[in-house]
């Protein structure tokens, strides 16, 4: 939950940073307003709470690991965010903890000295990552790097992406894959990389994983390379040994996008009849009949 937010934030800024590119070269015409905010580039900052009772939190800044310097001791404006809670849970500021705040100044309507140092939370809640007492360093690093490559331009981000996908720290790991995948920039000469990620010890990275596999093994023919060959053979092994019947699932999805279905039906079969988990004999199940029925179907897969 932690890193979605921050890989929200990320993409946020990605597209702010795409749009900024094109009224610099193509001078779009557009409201002063949107422009501005346009303009406005994330400030993620590593804090430490010094009070939080009063009307703002108090925090010390320790490190600014993306954006402009705010200063050294800043007041964070929360108090509205628990106004209206909607089930959310409410927002405390403890003296001592340590968050990573992305932050944005109050739109004043007259801007005064006196209010300098006070700034919202990006997004209401969305905008604090709370670090545990213990292992906050990936947390760290993670923004640091996602913040320095969505200042980059957007021709050079998706590379800098790509390279994020073998990165010893899984935050990173994860959204690399998600925001490469969401662009749909896998090709290929990324199976590699993402047969080393079906292997992840995060079940959900390793069930994103093989979602990209079946994607590109669709548009592949097969025969183009051993790659392809390797990633078919990962999927079958976490088909039948995976621990967690999503990613088992999705093994079977991604063995259904193979263009040599000689290959893969005695497992299919096998799968189908074995597998402890109802969802996981289901798919296998469905892929079966679909190509029982018709040899030249591709399983839909949402």
């Amino acid at each position: 939950m932690q890193m979605r937010r921050a890989i929200g934030l990320f993409r946020k800024l990605r597209e702010a940073r795409a749009h900024r590119v094109g009224i610099e070269r193509l001078v779009l015409p557009g409201p002063k307003d949107f422009r501005e905010k346009i303009r406005n580039e994330l400030s993620g900052h590593h804090v430490r709470v010094g009070d939080g009772s009063g009307k703002f939190a108090i925090v010390e800044v320790l490190e600014t690991l993306t954006g402009p310097d705010p200063g050294a001791r800043l007041r964070i404006d929360f108090r509205d965010l628990n106004l209206s809670l909607k089930g959310q849970e409410v927002v405390v500021f403890e003296k001592g903890e340590e968050d990573i705040l992305f932050l944005h100044r109050p739109e004043w309507k007259k801007p005064t000295a006196k209010n300098a140092d006070v700034f919202e939370l990006l997004h209401g809640r969305r905008g604090r990552l709370l670090l545990p007492a213990e292992g906050s360093g990936i947390y760290l690093e993670a923004v640091r790097r996602l913040g320095s490559i969505a200042r980059q331009d957007p021709s050079d981000q998706v590379e800098a992406l790509r390279r994020l996908l073998g990165s010893e720290n899984p935050f990173l790991r994860e959204a690399a894959l998600a925001e490469v995948g969401r662009l749909g920039a896998l090709t290929v000469a990324d199976l590699p990389a993402l047969i080393h990620l079906i292997s992840d010890q995060s079940a959900a990275l390793r069930e994103k994983s093989l979602q990209q596999v079946r994607v590109i093994l669709r548009s592949a023919s097969g025969d183009e390379g051993e790659d392809p060959r390797r990633a078919l053979e990962a999927a079958r092994e976490r088909a039948r040994n995976d621990s967690d019947e999503k990613v088992r699932a999705e093994a079977v999805r991604a063995m259904s996008a193979w263009s040599h279905r000689e290959d893969v039906v005695p497992d299919l079969k096998a799968i189908a009849s074995v597998d402890p988990s109802q969802l996981v004999r289901y798919e296998a199940q469905r892929v079966l009949f679909l190509w029982d029925g018709n040899p030249g179907a591709q399983p839909h897969t949402p």
